[in-house]
């Protein structure tokens, strides 16, 4: 079994020109991190990805991250051997799917991803850190991956870092997890969902459920553009 570790959404450009892509995506990014502020959610840091064309701004709760990624270099966006990642079509293509779906181990014995995979080598990874893609998944699914070298909740119960995730909203701890999706579910995306306990379901668009403590106090509302529903 695997854990889930983080989730991005992609700020699409929304049918935004190539060279607009990095002032696009990026104000995206902004207005959705401005949204979850005012909803009572404090920001946390931001990271880049060399050679992947890619930042983000993230949110922190107990053993969870959400991050918004956005384009801040278009050559890095289509370098080859981060192809594989397939961020270009989902940046600019409405039709494919926003979110990408991070897992870490989930014990101290099973450090790999259990499914079909490749290695991701990024130069923003030291040796001989790697990120393990799903293979044979089409771009209408979310991008599957795990990074094996992240020990497991079990192996760091207590772990703290300086992110914020104390919440004026009272959002402590991730408890439920859904994506909706237009499209067909394939057998290889509803297995790797099943192992890390997030459900698929079919709707009318693309769309991440996520519920923190529970989902029952209120539903957050947030715009459609943001491919996001929070139940806290």
């Amino acid at each position: 079994m695997i854990e889930l570790d983080h989730v991005f959404i992609v700020c699409q450009s929304g049918g935004a020109t190539r060279d607009a892509l990095p002032a696009n995506t990026a104000a995206c990014a902004k207005h959705h991190a401005a949204e979850l502020q005012a909803c009572g959610f404090s920001v946390g840091s931001s990271n880049v990805h060399p050679g992947q064309g890619t930042s983000n701004v993230r949110f922190f709760v107990h053993r969870f991250m959400l991050e918004f990624l956005f384009v801040d270099d278009l050559w890095g966006l289509e370098n080859p051997s981060a192809a594989i990642l397939g961020l270009e079509e989902r940046f600019t293509n409405g039709g494919a799917s926003p979110f990408g779906i991070c897992s870490r181990r989930s014990g101290s014995d099973n450090e790999n991803a259990w499914y079909p995979h490749e290695a991701y080598r990024p130069g923003y990874l030291p040796e001989p850190l790697h990120v393990q893609v799903a293979t044979d998944v089409s771009t209408t699914e979310p991008l599957w991956f795990h990074l094996p070298f992240v020990k497991s909740a079990f192996e760091m119960p207590n772990a703290e870092d300086s992110e914020p995730r104390d919440h004026a909203s009272g959002a402590t701890q991730l408890t439920a997890c859904s994506i909706e999706s237009p499209s067909e579910w394939s057998a290889q995306s509803s297995a790797i969902a099943t192992s890390m306990g997030i459900a698929l379901v079919h709707g009318d668009r693309h769309c991440l459920h996520l519920d923190f403590d529970g989902g029952q106090a209120e539903k957050l509302t947030l715009p459609a553009s943001m491919n996001l529903r929070i139940t806290l």
